[in-house]
């Protein structure tokens, strides 16, 4: 998961596993992720998130932008989620994903992963304009 192929995972918190083979699962039934956005011109953000795979084949993602819903939609297989918000007049942006169908491989007996997959992350595009 980049921007600018530089690593983001600083602003994630919660829901979201550890990087593997060039792409990220998300863990839980909810992911957040927190931007302090530089003070620039732009009034609009363009976001594209490059989905390489889904988890049980299909899966309903939502997702808010400080608490405005920019996103509902169900995935499946190799996925694009793109949306547009407004830069936020306070500069933090603030995303959360929910997922309300993940679930782990241990609840369907195919591993002893516990974690609750919904979609794997290859990379982030935000984007002013």
């Amino acid at each position: 998961m980049s921007v600018n192929r530089q690593d983001i995972g600083a602003y994630f918190y919660g829901g979201i596993s550890d990087r593997e083979g060039g792409f990220t699962w998300t863990s839980d039934k909810a992911m957040g992720m927190y931007f302090d956005l530089e003070d620039t011109d732009y009034e609009n953000i363009r976001v594209e998130i490059n989905v390489k795979m889904i988890y049980g084949g299909r899966q309903p993602v939502n997702i808010h932008v400080n608490g405005v819903c920019v996103y509902s939609d169900v995935l499946s297989g190799k996925s694009k989620i793109e949306f547009e918000c407004i830069k936020p007049q306070n500069g933090i942006l603030d995303m959360h994903f929910d997922f309300p169908e993940a679930r782990s491989p241990w609840e369907t007996g195919e591993s002893d992963d516990f974690r609750k997959l919904s979609i794997a992350m290859d990379d982030m595009i935000l984007e002013g304009f």
